[in-house]
């Protein structure tokens, strides 16, 4: 009996210690949230959708709803986080926020044509090492 009891003990502390460290996109990711919650009035109400994440140049952008000072949700609306500042939509009348978000989507672009690429010329291996059979 004594060696079960030992089984689940050693079991239970084995599954303790099974965590990941968080990725640079999950500790940006909280960052964010955190920054942009800090510009609004109820920064509790907000929630986030639509991110593009682009750890290497430490630029964001997404969407957030969060309440106004009225208690109603404003909708989805953009923002950007560059180099720690927040920057809103604000009805497209801000130069930062559209260069920003400019450049955050080119940078997304990017990045997603490199994957594609990628992924393109892992196929081509693919198919060279079964002779043209994919």
């Amino acid at each position: 009996m004594r060696p079960f009891k030992e089984l689940i003990i050693l079991g239970l502390l084995a599954g303790t210690g099974c965590q990941k460290p968080p990725t640079v996109e999950e500790v940006l990711q909280n960052d964010v949230e955190a920054a942009v919650r800090a510009t609004l009035r109820d920064p509790d109400s907000a929630s986030f959708s639509k991110w593009t994440i682009n750890p290497n140049e430490k630029i964001v952008c997404g969407q957030v709803n969060a309440k106004n000072g009225y208690g109603g949700f404003t909708g989805d609306e953009w923002f950007v986080y560059d180099n720690g500042l927040v920057h809103h939509i604000d009805d497209g009348k801000s130069p930062k926020f559209s260069k920003s978000f400019d450049r955050c989507m080119a940078l997304s672009m990017a990045r997603s044509e490199r994957r594609r690429r990628d992924a393109q010329a892992e196929l081509e291996k693919i198919c060279k090492e079964n002779k043209g059979v994919c």
